[in-house]
């Protein structure tokens, strides 16, 4: 079993994007959809995790401590 995740902030300029990571192996992302809060992955991140995968999940922009800017966002952001 691996231990609890860890949570960092990359900083980009206009803010910064949370990034909430747990295991080692092979990388795995998950990118929740649109309006979704990563931490919607935490039961699936944690399966992963244990079985030996390396997952990182990015919070999107206004989700957890992720911060950049919202105005004048399209979909093409």
């Amino acid at each position: 079993m691996n231990a609890e995740p860890t949570r960092s902030i990359l900083e980009t300029g206009a803010g910064g994007i949370e990034l909430i990571a747990r295991g080692n192996g092979p990388l795995l992302v998950l990118w929740p959809s649109a309006a979704r809060d990563s931490e919607d992955f935490d039961a699936i991140a944690t399966a992963f995790g244990d079985a030996g995968l390396r997952v990182r999940r990015p919070q999107p922009r206004g989700m957890g401590r992720s911060s950049r800017p919202l105005d004048g966002l399209t979909l093409h952001d």
